[in-house]
């Protein structure tokens, strides 16, 4: 069977994750663009991250995370000029002592040096992507770059389904507008837009808004343009909700390209209304352990996706067994969370060269 293939750029950024007392819980590969390709890669798809890492320790910590889930890497550049990203999760308790909220910082929490994340990947890389013919079945990227923009029209021309799922809308208005106008599926969080401040193009098969706790909202040609709405699936405490809405992206491309439509524009309204589901299951299962993979350290592949698969079916005791393995999902997490892999020596502050 041919195995699906994604090709994405934006932001990858090495993950540290902080306890309420800043102690060091552990760290991995991260950003949107990081999660959402590294989540396809341990579900069997190859994934093909167009990005620059530095020639420093997180750099090769993020290159070995990439070829551990059997990625193509021949567009990924280390080097020596390039500073790697690095953002910091610092979990926040709640009322209850439980966690499940965080807020992200781009300072280190001991030497207070902050670097904003890089994101263009250079002209240089999008050139060898475009004469290497790195073909893809999508084409993912988080930020709104130039380079971006080159792929995705590329890309789009192709036949290639393009996805953008921006943060922002950057300082280049036209430069957003572009992009919107060569993707299929344009996917944003009500936390950051409350709607988007321009109109989305015709030519966008999907507009997806996801809400939280409240679940998620999107119109398409298949629903004459009119919002529709899906309900988050209910679970008892939330863990952590960091990764979640890549979880819900992956889940979606991953149920979507089972059976590939001809034609992205003629989507059917219950198979969207089923890959979504099926993305906010994964979502769900991920927010019951820690970190923004934190699930498939937790359980391997083909339980991760009967577990999902059974919330979406609604089949006997799904949603029950879910709470009944909460614990047994944390515990089971924790023998891999805490830094397993190589590198696991790295400070948490300052970027040491070399």
């Amino acid at each position: 069977m041919r195995r699906h293939r994604i090709v994405g750029t934006g932001l990858f950024a090495l993950d540290v994750i902080l306890d309420t007392d800043s102690r060091r819980l552990g760290s991995a590969l991260g950003g949107s663009s990081g999660n959402v390709l590294s989540i396809l890669g341990a579900l069997g798809w190859t994934a093909t991250p167009v990005t620059r890492f530095g020639r420093d320790c997180m750099g090769q910590q993020l290159h070995h995370e990439l070829k551990e889930i059997g990625a193509d890497l021949r567009f990924v550049d280390l080097s020596a000029s390039h500073r790697t990203n690095v953002i910091y999760q610092h979990q926040l308790a709640s009322s209850d002592g439980d966690f499940g909220t965080h807020r992200f910082s781009f300072a280190c929490p001991s030497c207070g040096e902050k670097h904003r994340p890089v994101v263009d990947c250079g002209s240089d890389l999008v050139h060898k992507v475009l004469a290497g013919q790195a073909s893809t079945d999508v084409f993912y990227l988080d930020r709104p770059t130039r380079e971006g923009y080159d792929l995705a029209r590329s890309y789009r021309a192709s036949g290639a389904m393009v996805v953008f799922e921006p943060s922002t809308e950057g300082d280049d208005p036209e430069l957003f507008s572009a992009i919107l106008k060569h993707s299929h599926i344009v996917k944003y969080a009500e936390e950051r837009f409350q709607s988007l401040s321009l109109r989305i193009p015709d030519s966008v098969a999907v507009e997806i808004q996801t809400l939280g706790e409240k679940g998620l909202r999107f119109r398409s040609v298949c629903s004459d343009s009119s919002w529709r709405h899906l309900d988050a699936f209910r679970i008892s405490r939330v863990q952590d909700t960091a990764g979640a809405g890549d979880w819900c992206t992956a889940g979606l491309l991953f149920s979507l390209l089972q059976r590939p439509p001809q034609d992205w524009r003629s989507i059917q309204l219950l198979e969207l209304a089923s890959a979504l589901s099926f993305g906010q299951a994964l979502s769900s299962l991920n927010c019951l352990t820690r970190g923004a993979r934190g699930l498939l350290q937790a359980l391997d592949v083909p339980e991760i996706l009967a577990l999902a698969g059974g919330l979406c079916d609604g089949r006997g005791g799904a949603r029950r067994a879910v709470e009944a393995d909460r614990l047994n999902l944390l515990s089971r997490q924790q023998a891999s969370f805490h830094d397993r892999d190589a590198f696991s020596s790295l400070p948490t502050c300052c970027h040491p060269r070399g």
